[in-house]
């Protein structure tokens, strides 16, 4: 059967080789790209200000934090990959964050991948785009938003998390296409 390309968005093409399998190819991350599911956190001239006596460059305002609820609290944190991927790899299972956005910055310096789909009830795996983001890049998710859990490509690979503090901020949908990300780093 011949492979057959579907766009999704106009941001970037999933490859489907037939009906019971996607094939996800990664592209490089944008803003414009990334803008549908969230925001790119990176240090930007459009964004910067002087501070401490000019010693400083500031970049300010790179994403919005976003949690629901009067008592709601952002939860400041660090990760660690212990476990280590591959690609090409196959996705399992995707989760969202419905009462929060979540932000990873890497620590490490090291490239990583994202994929994302829109927020619906369940995500739909042929909406699916991934992307390889620089490891001077963060990504900040949009309240709702479908995506992989994170991957570590190195050992001891390492972010700074900022997401909605507390229980009930989390949901897994595990995958009955099988959806195999393809490309390098």
């Amino acid at each position: 059967m011949a492979a057959s390309v579907a766009c999704v968005y106009l941001v970037g093409c999933i490859v489907m080789s037939g009906t019971d399998s996607i094939a996800l190819m990664l592209m490089d991350l944008t803003p414009d790209r990334f803008a549908p599911f969230g925001d790119v956190i990176a240090m930007r001239n459009d964004c910067m200000e002087k501070m401490n006596a000019a010693r400083f460059d500031r970049f300010v305002d790179l994403a919005t934090v976003d949690v629901d609820g009067g008592c709601a609290a952002v939860n400041l944190s660090l990760m660690r990959c212990v476990i280590t991927s591959g690609l090409p790899y196959q996705i399992e299972l995707l989760e969202r964050h419905p009462r929060g956005s979540q932000a990873f910055f890497p620590t490490s310096g090291h490239d990583y991948v994202v994929a994302v789909a829109p927020p619906a009830e369940q995500p739909d795996p042929h909406a699916l785009v991934a992307f390889r983001v620089r490891g001077d890049q963060g990504i900040n998710l949009r309240r709702g938003v479908w995506h992989l859990p994170m991957l570590g490509f190195v050992r001891h690979q390492s972010f700074l998390v900022v997401d909605r503090k507390g229980d009930g901020n989390c949901d897994e949908f595990a995958l009955t296409t099988p959806v195999t990300l393809r490309g390098s780093l």
